[in-house]
């Protein structure tokens, strides 16, 4: 009966590893970018201080972002917040960056309770900083981080919702955007809009990328809109000559929402670092950052792969190097430049009837994301891990539910024995 009992006690010990603390809240001005299902992401009733934390756990191979940009003063400043994890992550730390110099990272490191991480003497030139969360790991590992406060040198704490307590919006956008499609004369005029130096590739048709009145700034924007097909398209511009280091792009965008694929989208190194763009009908800048560039190329793209009548707008878009995060390498940002229309220029399209030959199949499209350079070339084995793992559990599950009715059985035969003595 004491073997009996060990082994329940073992089974649910190991059941009980596995984060549990779902609640399905986001934290208020902290933003989350991911290469996964982002409901990994969420408020934690297990805190340091307070009601909530905020937890990375997804159930796949996942990488997290999740940060904050906040305006201070310059000064120098201290970074400190709590954290504790199931380790087992290729990347894991609380980090600063954009604020004058290169990025600063505390790492976390495998602890059931609660560590406090820390970074000291931040000169801020720059008039901000971002904050961040990041962890890159394989399945089932799990963070959470607490009571993270931004010191300035009269010691108080400029980090809003550092301690997760203020909760924002679920992860689905709940008000319908008003309806800002790009007007008929717009859609009419496509030929004499677009702009310079970028490059569109589109199917069905090149005019489903052109430019519009009414951007960020200026006098226009790029949108990506088709009304009566399904299409695809790409407005991206290559950086060539680039020294080695680590880049950041940010852009300007509102959108629809619903498509299939609404991304900004930056490659370097065979790899796409992406941003997905939300539904809003208010300019929101998203971004993409500490992009690694080894072989002297950065591609940066809006994509779209949408249904009729969906569209995205982008205006403003910046690279750049993190260390000089003022200098725009892009030409023509703003799209505030009047180009020769795709519609003339072969090389730019490949669909039948926008100036190409080649089979709609055949354009250029964005592969998917891979975020996870340390854990390259494990991809072919991961559903067989998945399998493993998820076979691990129903067992553990199947176990606990045999030992506990051979428990109840072997009770009432004792019981049974009892009565008749």
């Amino acid at each position: 009966m004491k073997r009996i009992i060990a082994m329940l006690i073992a089974c649910l010990l190991a059941v009980s590893v596995l984060p549990v603390y779902a609640e399905q809240l986001s934290p208020a001005q902290w933003v989350t970018e991911t290469d996964s299902d982002s409901s990994g992401v969420y408020l934690s009733s297990d805190a340091h201080g307070g009601t909530y934390s905020l937890a990375h756990a997804g159930k796949d191979r996942y990488s997290y972002a999740t940060w904050q940009d906040v305006s201070v003063p310059n000064g120098t400043y201290t970074l400190t917040g709590y954290a504790k994890s199931s380790g087992g992550q290729s990347g894991c730390w609380l980090a600063v960056s954009q604020y004058g110099g290169d990025e600063l990272r505390a790492n976390i490191t495998e602890s059931a309770g609660w560590q406090q991480v820390k970074l000291e003497n931040i000169q801020v030139t720059a008039g901000k900083a971002v904050i961040t969360v990041w962890s890159n790991t394989a399945v089932q590992a799990w963070l959470l981080v607490d009571d993270v406060q931004l010191i300035n040198e009269n010691g108080e704490n400029v980090l809003p919702n550092g301690d997760f307590e203020t909760v924002g919006a679920v992860t689905q956008v709940e008000d319908a955007p008003q309806d800002t499609t790009p007007g008929a004369e717009a859609v009419k005029n496509v030929a004499g809009k677009f702009f310079s130096k970028w490059t569109i590739y589109a199917s069905p048709s090149a005019d489903v990328a052109y430019m519009v009145p009414g951007g960020h700034s200026g006098e226009y924007c790029g949108v990506h809109y088709f009304e009566t097909t399904e299409y695809t398209s790409s407005t991206c511009q290559l950086l060539a000559g680039l020294p080695n280091g680590s880049y950041g792009v940010t852009a300007w965008v509102k959108s629809s929402g619903g498509q299939k694929a609404a991304q900004l989208v930056v490659k370097a190194g065979g790899k796409n670092y992406v941003s997905n763009i939300p539904a809003t009908d208010a300019w929101t800048q998203i971004s993409v950052l500490d992009v690694p560039v080894s072989e002297g190329t950065l591609e940066v793209s809006i994509w779209s792969e949408a249904q009729p009548g969906q569209w995205v707008m982008y205006d403003d878009l910046a690279a750049f190097f993190m260390e000089d995060p003022s200098e725009n390498l892009l030409s023509n940002p703003g799209f505030e430049t009047l180009g020769e229309s795709p519609l003339e220029q072969q090389e730019n399209v490949g669909a039948e009837g926008a100036g190409g030959d080649e089979d709609p199949q055949e354009l250029v499209t964005i592969p998917q994301l891979e975020l996870n350079e340390e854990e390259e070339g494990e991809d072919a084995a991961e559903p067989e891990k998945k399998r493993n793992i998820d076979w691990l559990f129903v067992g553990s599950i199947a176990v606990i539910v045999l030992c506990t009715a051979f428990s109840l059985v072997n009770t009432v035969v004792l019981i049974k024995k009892g009565k008749k003595q």
